[in-house]
């Protein structure tokens, strides 16, 4: 459990710290797109920590949820590519935007206290 809270106090730091940075978008969207994206892999890691990891990924891949967890895992993989390794501005704010609507998705069915 206490490596769930370290992990959710991760996300939170690094969701901060984003939305501080918000404004580069404009700018350098690599840079918010990473934070970002991070933060999401801490929430993740939180989750696993919190039901258990194998557990966790038992769910995750289950019939129902695995269209938005491929959604979500190729959201953050595609934001990731076109903001550090092909750089597109359009492309990774694109992914970034599909990346958080998948998270909103994602975390609403299966955070364990939102049910």
């Amino acid at each position: 459990m206490g490596k769930a809270f370290m992990s959710f106090g991760i996300c939170a730091l690094l969701l901060f710290v984003s939305l501080v940075n918000i404004f580069s978008i404009v700018t350098s969207p690599g840079k918010f797109v990473c934070i970002f994206t991070m933060a999401v892999i801490a929430a993740i890691v939180g989750l696993a920590q919190w039901n258990g990891p194998q557990q966790y990924m038992n769910k995750i891949f289950e019939k129902v949820n695995l269209v938005k967890t491929v959604t979500l895992f190729t959201s953050m993989f595609l934001a990731l590519w076109f903001s550090l390794i092909d750089p597109s501005y359009i492309l990774s704010l694109f992914f970034c935007i599909l990346e958080f609507n998948a998270i909103m998705l994602y975390f609403c069915n299966s955070f364990p206290l939102a049910k």
